[in-house]
């Protein structure tokens, strides 16, 4: 990305996420259109200038994987799906995750049934 772009793409994302101005009204200041905007919020977001994290107070997986880890010594990552995913639904998300650079741990993901998820190497590791 040039050093102006990435400028532009580093002031739209300013002007939507910190001082929550909607695209046309970033597209009047930048004196562009509404779909370059758009683009360079997607650029941001691409290149790393802007990180988008969400935070659920539903979220129990890191103390999970804390009580999971001191009480069996294993490193984990405990990934959270919806019961409404059926098991290869489930599994999908399990291997991205995985996938996303997390390799050498042992995968888990919890529901109300139980422990599953975890990939078949690591099944076949166990018998």
């Amino acid at each position: 990305m040039g050093r102006s772009r990435h400028s532009d793409a580093l002031r739209a994302a300013q002007m939507y996420y910190l001082q929550d101005l909607t695209m046309d009204a970033i597209a009047r200041e930048l004196r562009t259109s509404r779909s370059t905007v758009s683009r360079l919020l997607s650029s941001a977001r691409e290149t790393g200038l802007v990180q988008v994290q969400i935070r659920s107070p539903f979220d129990t997986a890191p103390e999970l994987e804390g009580q999971i880890r001191d009480r069996f010594g294993v490193d984990v990552h405990v990934v959270p799906v919806l019961d409404t995913l059926n098991e290869a639904e489930t599994l999908d998300r399990v291997a991205m995750q995985a996938a996303m650079g997390r390799s050498g741990r042992w995968w888990i993901r919890t529901r109300s049934s139980g422990w599953h998820g975890v990939p078949p190497s690591v099944r076949s590791a166990g018998t």
